[in-house]
């Protein structure tokens, strides 16, 4: 729900490296708990149903073949060095043999860069409102 998605942020601010499951592991999560952006039966204005920019589904009951494109949308799909895993045995490999300091520099890297471009482009708009 929104709290989770505010509290990966954090913990990705901090650093902390991330192992989520792959996509067919979040569709079955997602099966099984109430996730609050999958839940709302919200919908953009002037979209029915079935259209292409529907993105509402109910969450309880909709198939992988809907759930599982949307998911490139998600932040831990677009942010660097999120690691994926396919099983719990995947995990426990994966954690055994991550280079955890490497990927805390390497997120670390990539929110300083992103906060410099942000607040790049956020001077460069000030500026220009006082011209």
């Amino acid at each position: 729900n929104d709290i989770h998605q505010r509290t990966f942020h954090e913990v990705y601010r901090m650093g902390v490296p991330l192992f989520m499951p792959d996509s067919r592991g979040l569709y079955r999560v997602q099966r099984a708990s109430n996730w609050g952006y999958s839940s709302y039966s919200g919908r953009l204005r002037g979209v029915t149903a079935g259209d292409a920019l529907d993105f509402w589904w109910d969450s309880f009951s909709a198939g992988p073949d809907v759930v599982i494109p949307l998911q490139q949308f998600a932040d831990w799909e677009q942010f660097p060095e999120v690691q994926r895993f396919s099983s719990l045995p995947d995990l426990v490999r994966q954690l055994l043999e991550a280079d955890l300091e490497s990927l805390h520099r390497k997120m670390l890297e990539t929110q300083a860069e992103a906060e410099f471009e942000t607040l790049s482009t956020l001077a460069l708009e000030v500026a220009a409102a006082f011209r």
